[in-house]
């Protein structure tokens, strides 16, 4: 099973297309992952990535891991041996013709291939110095663990390999119909500038305004059972768990983040002496970015 870090979920989402002269350069305008929860438990997902090139690129690929974050002692096991099936890729309305995994690189074809260690969705193109917006999608069975007072979502959006930042980043879960107001939480992890929103008791988003090339997004949501009959099994009560892994994590980031501002400001002190404040609370920033729960955001629809 293939490590993840930053206690998190499910599977690690890298993308990435292929560079190999060294002045050829890529980022990422905009990446979003819209995920429909089926009632059986399995998730359809569909990213759409747009890719700004400054060079010639062929290729790119999506790599789902297999197995969760054993780090995370609060991951369910019964979460983690979820499968990935019919996928597919498109360009603005063109759809990507399915080819055996091998050394195929006509553009507008793809292949889709388990390894020992996940997934991997490779699809072929060919660029030059433009924007291009790629669709790709896939389902996910057998991860949504349903228990005796909530089913469970734990999932990595986006991992943080994807070899370039991203300017802006948008993840929807849509669960069945059926929850009432009050009855769907939400957590997110990622940069702080991100949030975790419940839009209603169908609809949650999670959004951050830009990502750096080793940045992810994390997302956990609990919502009735009652909505996935046919999900995995689980036993026992799983709410309160949920709240005392949030809890501990939202503590954890808010010393890291009191611990930060502590230093920077010490460091203010003595950068006003040599070369003044502004420089120094700019490092305040950014040394600040990556610690972040979002469980401040996260909240009930009502």
């Amino acid at each position: 099973m293939r490590r993840l870090i930053v206690a998190t979920v499910a599977a690690l989402l890298l993308l990435g297309p292929v560079a190999p002269a060294s002045a050829k350069s890529y980022r990422f305008s905009r990446i979003d992952v819209d995920i429909m929860v089926r009632p059986d438990g399995t998730m359809r997902f569909h990213e759409q990535c747009t890719f700004d090139f400054d060079g010639s690129f062929s290729f790119a690929w999506i790599d789902i891991a297999r197995g969760g974050a054993p780090e995370d002692p609060a991951q369910d096991p019964r979460s983690l041996g979820y499968t990935v099936r019919n996928a597919s890729v498109s360009e603005d309305g063109t759809v990507f013709t399915q080819v055996a995994p091998s050394s195929e690189t006509r553009s507008n074809t793809f292949w889709f291939a388990e390894g020992a260690e996940g997934w991997r969705i490779q699809w072929h193109y060919r660029a030059l110095d433009e924007q291009r917006t790629f669709d790709v999608s896939y389902d996910v069975a057998g991860h949504i663990v349903a228990y005796d007072d909530v089913a469970e979502l734990f999932w990595r959006f986006v991992g943080d390999d994807r070899g370039a930042p991203t300017d802006d980043f948008v993840a929807r879960v849509h669960l069945p119909d059926g929850a009432a107001p009050g009855q769907v939480r939400a957590w997110g992890r990622g940069p702080l500038e991100g949030e975790v929103e419940v839009v209603s008791p169908r609809e949650i988003m999670w959004r951050a305004p830009r990502l750096g090339h080793d940045e992810n997004v994390v997302g956990r949501v609990a919502f009735p059972a009652s909505l996935v009959p046919g999900a995995v099994e689980g036993s026992g009560a799983r709410l309160p768990s949920i709240l005392r892994d949030e809890q501990r994590l939202a503590d954890e980031a808010n010393a890291a983040r009191a611990r930060a501002v502590a230093e920077h400001r010490r460091a203010a002190r003595g950068d006003r002496i040599v070369r003044g404040v502004p420089v120094a609370l700019r490092c305040l920033r950014q040394g600040a970015r990556r610690r972040g729960s979002w469980q401040v955001s996260a909240r009930s629809a009502a």
